[in-house]
């Protein structure tokens, strides 16, 4: 068998290939369809530092061959995930990737320090969140908000058993202005109909960070 396995940053990967958080949900969903220990990664739906319900109904729509969603990052947040989903996944042997949400940079640090001690290997940081304290855009659409929201969760999780932090953002980009793609299982997978053109240098927001 091929050897897949890769580094990242400081964290050793068993494989290349990672789910891709929002898709696979917050535990061992996707064990019955395989040996999660084969993947290098199980990234799991980004989590807030409090339960949130997310959008009310209907959070789905079609729009010809497109789909609009807006579920709202429904999810239970990091302490009930921690006592439930994760003591799943550690019965699974596998790496974990935990996400971290939040709609203001104190709102990213304080997920981020309650992952402290947590079982996993990275720290995601969903820079695709809308930004409460800049109404106009998500973090990703600034590479200045993008990095204090990097910056305040390393800070915050510089005592979790987690060996780096890394960022999410959309990866889509007008074709005009399409730049050589950061390698795919380190972006989302979601595409992002209103994201603006990107250059080459906010592309670099998508790679792992290490922690201190």
């Amino acid at each position: 068998m091929s050897d897949l396995s890769t580094t990242v940053g400081a964290v050793a990967l068993r494989s290349a290939i990672l789910t891709a958080a929002g898709t696979s949900g917050y535990g061992d969903e996707l064990a019955g369809y395989g040996d999660l220990r084969a993947l290098g990664a199980v990234v799991v739906k980004s989590l807030a530092a409090f339960a949130w319900e997310g959008n009310p109904a209907p959070r789905v729509s079609h729009s010809g061959e497109h789909m609009l969603n807006a579920v709202g990052l429904e999810g239970p947040g990091v302490a009930a995930w921690r006592a439930r989903d994760l003591a799943d996944l550690e019965r699974r042997g596998c790496d974990v990737v935990a996400s971290i949400w939040g709609r203001t940079v104190a709102e990213f640090a304080q997920a981020a320090e309650a992952m402290r001690g947590a079982h996993v290997v990275a720290l995601e940081v969903n820079a695709s969140c809308p930004n409460l304290e800049s109404r106009s855009s998500i973090f990703a659409h600034s590479a200045l908000a993008t990095a204090a929201i990097v910056r305040a969760s390393k800070s915050a999780n510089c005592r979790c058993g987690s060996s780096s932090v890394r960022t999410r953002r959309t990866s889509w980009r007008s074709p005009a202005r399409r730049s050589t793609p950061a390698p795919t299982h380190w972006c989302s997978s979601t595409p992002c109909s209103d994201s603006p053109s990107t250059s080459n240098s906010d592309e670099r927001l998508s790679v792992t960070v290490g922690a201190a």
